[in-house]
């Protein structure tokens, strides 16, 4: 075990009490650096950062310089110097040690922008740059909110505490701002219009034996994505379980917390061996495209696939899902093209069909989940639960693909009427 380092300062601060000054210097038990504050007021605190409280050399300066202030208030300058390469340098350092690599972009980005533009260190210039060619509520505004979170963080990391020139609150106060000024979406604006079509059972069964023999990996990966709901990365990371349910864990995929999922058609697992062909087409697609598993705590180190509560954390899953994209169904895939219904057009006259997309098989199964009367029996609390995000999120993305025939048809048979 570490000796633990002393306390310089405490000898100060027992100097301190023989004396009447309004500046009292104290010590944070999370903190290195010594810190001082006005007497009778203990949330009246400033820094003396860089000075340190294991230092008697520095608590001597320490002790100077509260006792200089006498009874005058403590003003603080918030212009610092600084230059922005360097900046970049040791944040983009932290970003590669605690986020995905596909994440780190914008931040890097808007780095790029700080040292071409160079503004000073201090807050009044940094909200300067913050509001250059953007205004509260657009995307862009956000995404430098978000880059100057991560700034924030990298600095918090370093020193233990916020630069004078962007601390927490500032940017809190102008999220909030941003928040409230957000355009309010309409329902056919929102992200789940990506989504264009919802394959029926038989259709996907016709396609699957047609295809099985010469895409016998390809027709794997699909009847998985739309028997289990799953996003085209989390068919490297898919664990077995009893009954024919599946894992799928968290870090290693997108989800943030594990979730497990029973199979939507019972009769696929054998007809298509999901099951029995799991391990084997799992090395297939490790061995075709291999993801990239990081340390969870220390993302500049590999890390081997763990299944275990200290598991890694995949940075390439976007490559993943690509792989499946360009290899299966779809405008941009090999084989041939999969059809399905498009539910905003109705189903006169036969109804419209478009070509699907691998991720359009996991909506199929959300909006299976609802209007299926075979699964109306499962909340829709637990069908997102399944599909590893929140209840507010699956709403969102799936109410504008539930058939409205269906749903009507679903609200009929379900009702119940109090005097019938």
């Amino acid at each position: 075990m570490p000796k633990k380092k002393r306390i310089a300062l405490e000898k100060y601060i027992a100097i301190q009490e023989s004396f009447d000054d309004r500046w009292r210097l104290f010590a944070r038990n999370d903190r290195d650096f010594i810190y001082v504050k006005e007497l009778g007021k203990s949330k009246t605190r400033f820094s003396l950062k860089p000075l340190l409280k294991y230092s008697d050399e520095d608590c001597k300066k320490a002790l100077k310089i509260a006792q200089a202030k006498g009874q005058d208030d403590w003003v603080i300058d918030n212009t610092q110097t600084g230059n922005w390469t360097e900046v970049k340098r040791f944040v983009a350092d932290y970003l590669n040690r605690t986020n995905k690599g596909s994440s780190n972009t914008n931040t890097l980005s808007h780095l790029n922008n700080l040292i071409l533009v160079d503004p000073k260190f201090s807050w009044e210039e940094i909200k300067k740059w913050l509001h250059r060619e953007h205004r509260y509520g657009d995307s862009g505004f956000r995404n430098k909110l978000d880059s100057l979170t991560q700034i924030r963080k990298a600095f918090f990391q370093r020193d233990s505490e916020d630069p004078l020139w962007l601390t927490a609150n500032n940017i809190r106060d102008e999220r909030g701002i941003h928040n409230a000024n957000k355009p309010k979406k309409k329902g056919d604006q929102q992200e789940s219009a990506k989504v264009r079509a919802i394959v029926s059972k038989e259709d996907a069964e016709k396609y699957f034996d047609t295809y099985i023999h010469k895409y016998p990996l390809e027709v794997w990966c699909l009847a998985m994505m739309l028997c289990y709901g799953l996003r085209n990365h989390e068919l490297w990371f898919v664990q077995p379980l009893k009954d024919d349910f599946i894992r799928i864990p968290w870090g290693l995929t997108k989800s943030i917390k594990d979730h497990v999922v029973w199979p939507l058609y019972k009769s696929w697992i054998k007809r298509y061996g999901l099951m029995e062909n799991l391990s084997e087409n799992q090395k297939i697609l490790h061995k075709r495209c291999t993801p990239d598993i990081r340390d969870l705590n220390n993302q500049t180190q590999q890390a081997k696939l763990d299944f275990e509560e200290d598991r890694g954390i995949t940075m390439n899953n976007k490559k993943l899902g690509d792989f499946i994209t360009t290899r299966t169904i779809g405008t941009r895939g090999k084989m041939p093209e999969l059809i399905g219904d498009d539910p905003r057009r109705g189903k006169r006259n036969g109804g419209v069909k478009v070509d699907a997309r691998p991720y359009d098989l996991r909506h199929t199964f959300a909006v299976t989940m609802a209007t299926d009367p075979a699964w109306s029996h499962v909340s829709e609390e637990q069908t997102a639960k399944a599909m590893g995000h929140g209840l507010e999120v699956h709403r969102r993305n799936y109410q504008l693909w539930i058939d409205a025939e269906k749903e009507t048809e679903r609200l009929i048979r379900d009702f119940r009427h109090p005097f019938a």
